[in-house]
């Protein structure tokens, strides 16, 4: 998954610093020159947009942009604000130039424009949950978060840190350890985290997470034995 918030490039600036849109354009390609040397498709690509209030007016302009860059699909996500941590930019919740019908409004635009250009624009859980007024974000006794990220996603970031969440959990592993993508998913401290979801034991910065919602571990387990199925896994993880 890749994180394009705007295509307007001052704007992208502002949001995320050091990020340039021809930097990320140049890399897709070479994510796809390199599979096709080695006489492999293409491998599927999406990208992730945070709605901040800047980018709201953007997104179907976003669509076209990642239309151009052919990537199929479009996840829009909501801000996630940890408590005790400031934000430069709020949830939707908490937008004070736009109501949550503008929003929603927007959101339908760019959907509407994804039919049209045949992108799947897919909104989050909780964002959808924040645009209805129905997000709980608050564990109850006995409650874990709904997270597969620790079974499906990596980040790497530029001092080789590797981490399964986008949001505040401590790195899993750095890139200098590790030789294969089962090194990253079976590391001691992954399958800690995996672990921590699974029985409700959580890391705090799981508790305070509020991007993915709460639910029992019995819900999350039926999730992760789904998702493996779909991988085509043949051992637990």
């Amino acid at each position: 998954m890749i994180s394009i918030d705007t295509p307007n490039e001052e704007l992208l600036k502002k949001i995320r610093p050091g990020t340039r849109l021809n930097n990320v354009a140049y890399n897709i390609a070479r994510i796809k020159a390199k599979s096709y040397s080695i006489g492999l498709p293409s491998p599927v690509m999406s990208a992730n947009c945070t709605i901040t209030a800047p980018v709201l007016k953007t997104l179907q302009e976003l669509v076209c942009l990642v239309k151009a860059l052919g990537i199929a699909e479009l996840h829009l996500t909501d801000v996630t604000e940890l408590s005790g941590l400031r934000v430069r930019y709020q949830s939707i919740l908490h937008f004070r130039e736009y109501s949550k019908e503008e929003c929603s409004l927007a959101i339908a635009q760019a959907k509407a424009k994804g039919v049209e250009l045949d992108v799947r624009v897919s909104i989050d859980k909780g964002l959808e949950e924040s645009l209805e007024g129905t997000r709980k974000n608050w564990l109850q006794n006995g409650e874990t978060r709904v997270c597969l990220d620790p079974w499906r996603l990596i980040l790497v970031k530029p001092n080789g840190d590797i981490h399964t969440c986008c949001i505040d959990y401590p790195p899993i592993a750095h890139i200098s350890d590790v030789s294969s993508i089962h090194d990253i998913f079976f590391s001691p401290a992954n399958l800690r985290c995996k672990e921590e979801l699974l029985s409700g034991r959580l890391h705090v910065a799981c508790r305070k997470c509020a991007r993915k919602a709460p639910g029992l571990p019995d819900e999350l387990d039926f999730q992760v034995r789904s998702l493996l199925v779909q991988q085509g896994a043949t051992t637990p993880a």
